[in-house]
């Protein structure tokens, strides 16, 4: 990037409260004036409306985010030494269009990520200026000398084209009652006079770039020997120091021995620096030399002593790179890199997360957790009719999709065989879900104080399968209906085995003492209907003869219907020839020509 550096101050303010808001400002664009706006407040605890005392404006913060002729781009809160700015990210570039005509503007704003900047206008929000937080007293200081040094030479700028204007006037001073062709002569001098002025100001500034080009030349060359000067004085320096210690003399603080400090001496600071693989730190001053055996003794840490010539050798051979963290630069060894704490930490997550799945399918056997098994046991009952092989596969199938597109692509089809579960461990997986969900429910009765309940029963075929649905309903703590289905044992049509077998499902209600079957419920569908079935559960002992004041109420609403119907167009059965008979005998009749002859028969008769 190519953003100015003088203007960075302008840059962390502008992040700085685009942030104090919190989510007040995230996610939303913002034109430069009312940044403006937000940072006066910030910095001086003001915004004036007119410009006489406002100290920032629009286009000193469009001048702090001018990035050459890349229009959009973004900037990282950590990369600007913002370490609370977490991950977030400044999007500045040409804003969405408003609508259509609308100027298309330039604007700043705070988002989680570069592709959340998508489809964002500016205006959306408006600038909350009530939470904008506060700027430290330095970056207050810096912000005026920013801004006091641009409103000087907009100043000096503005004399300029003042001058100029002055000088290229065709005006008359007595009036403006001039004719038309003394106006054009005097046009035409003016232009001639300017041109003459701008190509005699061209020549002075090219002398004046020649100038300055030779005068920084010789300056850079000044300063090459002004170095070289201090290197050969910090050896010899060195060295005679080495032949005072040598002869047990201690070196005085003059100017044979020691570099003349100066009227004002800078103040101690420290050095970080890294020798032979090792990392160390000094105090130093910026006017004394630095020996290397200064440097030695500010190693930090011990050498092992078990460290081998072959080891040390390596050590000190070790190639570095600059890397960047934030505003810092620093010396790292080639083949690693700097990362912030938060990234580092994103990154260990995600290699854990990325090695337990490897681990799931390292193994000679199946090693998911029972919550995991249960998941797929539960998932599984869906598939009514399904064979455990079917089941198998399907999980599988499932489980090597999922790899595929993670990109796990060094697990083979072996190992996604080894982790995935067999058919008995699926079995055996139901018998568990099954036993905890009975568990789990014969607890919330308790914890309900349900004392009384009912069953809803429903008998049908289904795929060839028969079943008898046991549906136990009880009122709940909050009393909202619960809902638990016993089984879908089969059984015989017959009332009195249908009793027999609500009554071996009742049993498995361990642990729940006087809880009574008051009401059942269902329809006459596949036999046993329920006036039949109610007096067989009475003389099983499942429900009391006052049970019977507990009718089933399930099909109320349809019965008016049914008496309407019946009384208009009569009954449905055998022997019956009313509409309902002929809708019954024409639905059968298309479902086995479907069966027997299949689609393309059924084509032809239709």
């Amino acid at each position: 990037m190519q953003l100015s550096k003088s203007y960075a101050p302008i840059r962390k303010v502008v992040a700085h409260c685009l942030r104090a808001a919190g989510d007040n400002h995230l996610g939303h664009l913002f034109a430069t004036e009312h940044l403006a706006s937000l940072c006066n407040i910030a910095v001086f605890g003001h915004n004036d409306g007119d410009g006489s005392s406002r100290f920032l404006d629009g286009d000193i913060i469009l001048a702090a985010f001018s990035n050459g002729q890349k229009r959009e781009y973004t900037l990282e809160y950590d990369l600007m030494g913002i370490e609370e700015g977490g991950s977030d990210v400044l999007c500045v570039g040409v804003s969405m269009q408003q609508s259509r005509g609308a100027e298309r503007v330039t604007a700043v704003g705070r988002f989680r990520s570069e592709k959340d900047r998508t489809s964002v206008v500016v205006g959306r929000r408006a600038v909350r200026s009530d939470i904008v937080g506060t700027v430290c007293q330095d970056m207050k200081e810096q912000l005026i000398r920013i801004v006091r040094k641009r409103q000087a030479e907009n100043s000096r700028k503005a004399a300029a084209r003042k001058r100029s204007v002055g000088n290229g006037s065709v005006l008359s001073r007595e009036g403006h009652d001039q004719s038309s062709s003394s106006v054009n002569e005097n046009e035409n001098d003016s232009v001639d006079a300017k041109r003459r002025r701008i190509v005699s100001t061209e020549a002075s500034l090219c002398t004046d770039i020649s100038k300055a080009q030779m005068a920084i030349s010789a300056a850079v060359a000044d300063v090459q020997r002004a170095k070289a000067q201090i290197a050969d004085a910090k050896i010899r320096i060195a060295e005679g120091r080495g032949e005072l210690a040598a002869l047990g003399a201690v070196p005085q603080d003059d100017a044979s021995t020691s570099m003349a400090a100066t009227d004002a001496p800078s103040g101690p600071g420290i050095l970080y620096y890294t020798l032979c693989g090792r990392a160390g730190q000094i105090e130093i001053n910026s006017n004394a030399p630095i020996l290397i055996e200064e440097l030695e003794a500010g190693l930090i840490g011990e050498l092992p002593t078990d460290e081998t010539a072959e080891a040390k050798a390596t050590r000190e051979k070790k190639v570095y790179s600059v890397d960047s963290h934030g505003t810092a630069q620093v010396w790292v060894p080639n083949g690693a890199a700097v990362r912030a704490k938060n990234k580092l930490s994103v990154l260990e997550k995600d290699a854990q997360r990325a090695h337990n799945i490897m681990a799931l399918f390292s193994a000679e056997e199946c090693v998911l957790s029972r919550e995991a098994l249960r998941f797929i046991a539960a998932f599984s009952l869906n598939g009514f009719g399904a064979s455990d092989e079917v089941v198998e596969m399907i999980v599988a199938g499932t489980i090597k999709a999922v790899l595929h597109d993670g990109g796990f692509n060094d697990l083979t089809s072996a190992d996604i065989a080894k982790g995935c579960p067999s058919r008995r461990t699926i079995e055996r997986a139901e018998q568990a879900l099954a036993a905890d969900s009975l568990v789990v429910v014969c607890q919330r009765i308790k914890d309900d104080g349900a004392s009384f309940g009912a069953v809803m029963v429903d008998h049908g075929n289904r795929n060839g399968q028969e079943h008898f649905v046991k549906v136990l309903i009880w009122e709940g703590r909050d009393g909202t209906p619960q809902f638990f289905c016993l089984d879908t044992d089969q059984c015989s049509h017959s009332a009195d085995d249908c009793a027999d077998a609500i009554k071996q499902s009742l049993k498995i209600l361990h642990g729940v003492e006087d809880f009574k079957i008051i009401a059942i419920t269902g329809d006459s569908g596949g036999g046993a209907g329920i006036h039949r079935l109610h007096a067989a559960c009475i003389n099983a002992g499942i429900m009391d003869a006052d049970s019977k004041k507990n009718p089933c109420l399930i099909h109320n609403l349809n019965k008016a219907f049914e008496e309407a119907c019946e009384t208009t167009f009569g009954k449905q059965g055998i022997g019956h020839c009313t509409p309902w008979q002929m809708l019954y005998l024409f639905a059968l009749l298309f479902k086995r020509i479907r069966q027997e002859g299949g689609s393309k028969l059924l084509e032809e008769y239709w």
